[in-house]
């Protein structure tokens, strides 16, 4: 009979939970975690957005998306606008989150491009530029 893999409470990273249901007794054993990317992939990608929705006072939030390809995780910042009654700051705290889009698979860098809406968190945000370097580095490794 398959053992079957209850859904993450999202306390903790997934990899950390799973753990507690593979092993019986509790044991401690660190995720498997590519060194060879961590150490050799250190690109930073900066993308600027802006939320999707009907309600006013949102649409003029603007937010800074940071993907780091050396584990694939992403952080997002609110931008400080005056008078719009929103704290500037973090938004998403820095983590890898799962592509509604795409099978729940975490989010890779090739899921950012200008342009495009992105689904994180069920927030939609529409990604309107990048800095100079985000864009060399899409236009050098990504086929459009």
């Amino acid at each position: 009979m398959p053992r079957i893999i209850p859904p993450h409470n999202d306390f903790g990273k997934e990899e950390d939970s799973l753990n507690n249901v593979v092993h019986l007794v509790y044991e401690y054993k660190r995720p498997y975690q590519n060194f060879y990317k961590l150490n050799d992939n250190q690109t930073i990608l900066r993308f600027k957005a802006k939320l999707k929705t009907k309600i006013e006072e949102d649409m003029v939030r603007e937010f800074i998306i940071t993907f780091f390809c050396c584990d694939d995780s992403l952080q997002i910042f609110d931008l400080p606008k005056r008078n719009s009654g929103f704290i500037p700051g973090k938004f998403l705290e820095r983590a890898r989150y799962r592509n509604k889009n795409r099978n729940q698979d975490y989010f890779k860098a090739t899921d950012f491009i200008i342009g495009d809406d992105v689904i994180i968190n069920s927030y939609v945000f529409k990604i309107i530029d990048g800095d100079e370097f985000t864009k060399k580095w899409q236009k050098d490794h990504i086929v459009f």
